[in-house]
């Protein structure tokens, strides 16, 4: 399974990039800054988004689903990762300097020489089954390359508009949102207010 937290009652998958190097010191997901302000703009909460899925009712039915294992930050990669996962850490700057998302996401299955693409695939399909999963929120520009691989049918797919797509047997509404940290997307997903 890819990285994250998914429980039976969940409702609402959260695909983000990757872990952090905090978020793998501490051993949990989204534990650093950007889950704190996650939590902060969708919840109004001062706990950190990766907590406060795994422990807290006002967020029982999220869930959290990373891309890989790994942090992707380039220069954290290039110093102390293996080489084998170096082409992930390029998704993003191959974006900027192209700003063509189509050819990013054929971009990131040329490097996906770990299986990443279709292990995401595989798990998200059976979150259809096993979880009460209704939507998923892609969180960021690597996020949606590799959903969008996995399920061809996101190609295309506009920011922070729903959309309806078939994942194994069942219809899922998806957005894509430019990051978890931009204030802006959270009211769509915003408890308060």
């Amino acid at each position: 399974m890819n990285y994250g937290i998914v429980k039976d009652i969940t409702k609402r998958i959260f695909v983000i990039e990757s872990p952090t190097i905090e978020d793998v010191e501490n051993n949990k997901i989204l534990s650093d800054k950007s889950g704190m302000l996650m939590s902060k703009n969708i919840y109004n909460k001062d706990i950190p988004f990766g907590y406060l899925v795994e422990s807290n009712p006002i967020a029982a039915t999220d869930g959290i689903v990373s891309i890989c294992n790994f942090p992707l930050d380039f220069n954290q990669v290039f110093r102390h990762k293996p080489i084998e996962i170096f082409g992930y850490s390029t998704i993003f700057q191959f974006f900027l300097k192209t700003a063509d998302m189509s050819s990013t996401i054929n971009y990131t299955r040329r490097v996906d020489t770990l299986g990443l693409i279709d292990n995401l695939n595989r798990d998200i399909t059976q979150f259809t089954i096993d979880t009460d999963l209704e939507e998923i929120v892609i969180c960021g520009v690597e996020a949606m390359c590799f959903m969008s691989n996995a399920f061809p049918n996101l190609r295309g797919l506009s920011t922070n508009v729903w959309f309806d797509t078939l994942i194994g047997e069942k219809t899922i509404r998806v957005i894509y949102v430019t990051s978890p940290r931009n204030r802006i997307w959270t009211k769509q997903f915003s408890t308060n207010g």
